[in-house]
């Protein structure tokens, strides 16, 4: 028996996972996926009207100004949290590392999924930025935690003052706890 055809709606395609529901679309030669929010464990007919409601998202998205990149934002965050009273200076420093491969990018680019040569699952590029500073520059996992962490909280902002619609930041797991006991030596 034939697998049955996949749910399509003007080029974008719903398909199930174990991690849960996904659009899956073509830019160029370039299979795209992204997640829609809604959990593995949802019949494909539950998730239909989420999927369409994903599509509306991103099509708005895309048709809207593009004004703001995430180095927009983050940089308009960042003097937020200063007018504020807060401490900058450690954002501004996650910042630099985190500019070069996030600042040009549209905050809708952060969720997107993309394959990666070498391994079977899909992934964002907060997620190769994660693998990026941890296994080959050898940065600690807390600091690769604290860097995405930023990211997020600054794409929430922007989402809650409007500048932006909203964007999942995927965060790395934090590490282990450092023993804080004292010894006598």
């Amino acid at each position: 028996m034939g697998r049955k055809p996949a749910f399509e709606v003007d080029g974008y395609r719903l398909q199930w996972s174990n991690r849960g529901w996904k659009a899956k679309w073509l830019e160029g030669d370039i299979e795209k996926s992204a997640s829609i929010g809604v959990g593995a464990e949802i019949p494909e007919k539950e998730a239909r009207p989420e999927f369409l409601k994903w599509i509306r998202a991103r099509k708005a998205v895309l048709e809207q100004d593009q004004e703001y990149t995430v180095g927009a934002v983050v940089d308009l965050y960042i003097k937020n949290r200063d007018r504020e009273g807060k401490r900058a200076d450690k954002m501004r420093a996650q910042w630099k590392a985190l500019e070069p491969h996030f600042g040009h990018l549209q905050p809708f680019d952060l969720a997107l999924e993309q394959r990666v040569p070498g391994r079977k699952e899909r992934l964002t590029k907060c997620h190769l930025y994660a693998v990026e500073r941890h296994e080959r520059q050898g940065m600690a996992i807390d600091t690769v935690h604290s860097e995405l962490s930023l990211l997020r909280s600054a794409m929430i902002w922007g989402e809650r003052h409007g500048l932006i619609g909203k964007v999942h930041v995927w965060v790395c797991r934090k590490g282990e706890p450092r023993r804080a006991a004292l010894t006598e030596d």
